[in-house]
C-alpha cells in the first residue's frame, strides 16, 4: 500500500491506497483515525471535514462511504461500477462522483450527483468517452471533468455545457474550484499549448509555450506553469502577470502564500513569488 494525502485549507486526509487505515488532521492536530473493513481505493475531504472513501467490496465493484467531521458514518452506497473521483458541493451535504465503464473498448465517464440524506440520484450525466483524471465543482455546483482526451463542463442538472478536445497528448493538468488548466503536446505542429478554462470550456484561452513546459497548477484566480527555466503566473485572460527564474531543474511545484516550493526527487527548494 502507498500513502495518499488529500488536503484543503482546513483539513488533511491521509490514507493508504490499498490499505485499510485513514486519518483526518487539522492544524491543531489529529481529529480522528479509523480502520476500514476493506481496502481503500480513493478518497476525498471537504472544507468542512466531511470525508468520502471508496473501498473494495466482495459483492460490488466498490462501496462509497461518507463520514462527518467527527468520523461518524453518514452515508453508504454500494456501486456496480468503479468510481474514480469525488467532489463535494459547497456545503458538504452531497457530492458528485465519476463512474467509469468500459464500452466497446472505450472508457466512459458518467457523473452522478447525490445528497447524503437520500438514496436516489439528484442527477446523472450522459456518458463521456474519456478516462476521467480529475473532477471539480465550481461555486455554483457546475462540474468540471478533466479527461485524458477532453475537458468538459456540466451544469447543476448534469447537462453537458461545454467541451474542449485536446487534439494532442495531455502532459499535465490542474483544477481548482472548477477553474482548470492543461498542457497539451501537439506532435504534428511540434508545439506545446497551455490551455486555460476559467470555469467553462466554451471560451478556452490557448497559449503556445516552451516545449519543455512540464507542470501546471491552479490557485485562486491564477494559473502557474513551470518549464525548465521559469515559473510563470497567468491570469484567466491568459496574460502573464509574474515570472520567477529557476536556478536548477525541478519536476513539479506547489504554491503556498507568497512562496513556491520547488520539488524534485532529491530536494525541495523554496523561493519568493510575489506579483
Amino acid at each position: 500500500s502507498k500513502p495518499i494525502l488529500k488536503s484543503n485549507d482546513y483539513f488533511a486526509l491521509l490514507y493508504e491506497n490499498g490499505g485499510t487505515r485513514f486519518r483526518v488532521d487539522r492544524q491543531s492536530g489529529n481529529v480522528y483515525t479509523k480502520t476500514m473493513d476493506q481496502a481503500i481505493i480513493t478518497g476525498a475531504i471537504s472544507s468542512t471535514g466531511v470525508v468520502a472513501l471508496v473501498t473494495e467490496s466482495d459483492l460490488y465493484s466498490c462501496v462509497l462511504q461518507i463520514f462527518d467531521k467527527n468520523g461518524k458514518k453518514l452515508y453508504t452506497r454500494n456501486c456496480i461500477e468503479r468510481l474514480s473521483d469525488i467532489a463535494f458541493n459547497e456545503d458538504s451535504t452531497g457530492c458528485v462522483f465519476t463512474e467509469l465503464r468500459a464500452v466497446d473498448g472505450d472508457v466512459t465517464a458518467t457523473l452522478k450527483c447525490i445528497q447524503f440524506d437520500t438514496t436516489d440520484y439528484t442527477w446523472e450525466s450522459e456518458p463521456l468517452t474519456t478516462l476521467s483524471l480529475a473532477l471539480s465543482l465550481t461555486e455554483n455546483n457546475h462540474a468540471c471533468v478533466i479527461g485524458d482526451t477532453t475537458c468538459a463542463y456540466y451544469d447543476d442538472k448534469g447537462n453537458l455545457e461545454s467541451q474542449y478536445d485536446y487534439g494532442g497528448t495531455l502532459e499535465n493538468y490542474a483544477v481548482d474550484a472548477g477553474n482548470a488548466a492543461v498542457l497539451i503536446r501537439d506532435e504534428e505542429k511540434r508545439e506545446t499549448k497551455l490551455v486555460i478554462f476559467p470555469g467553462s470550456a466554451s471560451e478556452p484561452i490557448e497559449i503556445v509555450v516552451n516545449g519543455d513546459a512540464k507542470a501546471v497548477q491552479v490557485y485562486g484566480d491564477r494559473v502557474y506553469m513551470m518549464n525548465a527555466e521559469t515559473v510563470i503566473a497567468y491570469n484567466f485572460s491568459g496574460k502573464a502577470v509574474a515570472t520567477v527564474r529557476l536556478d536548477s531543474t525541478y519536476d513539479s511545484f506547489l504554491k503556498k502564500d507568497n512562496y513556491l516550493f520547488l520539488l524534485r526527487y532529491d530536494k525541495i527548494d523554496r523561493v519568493d513569488f510575489k506579483e
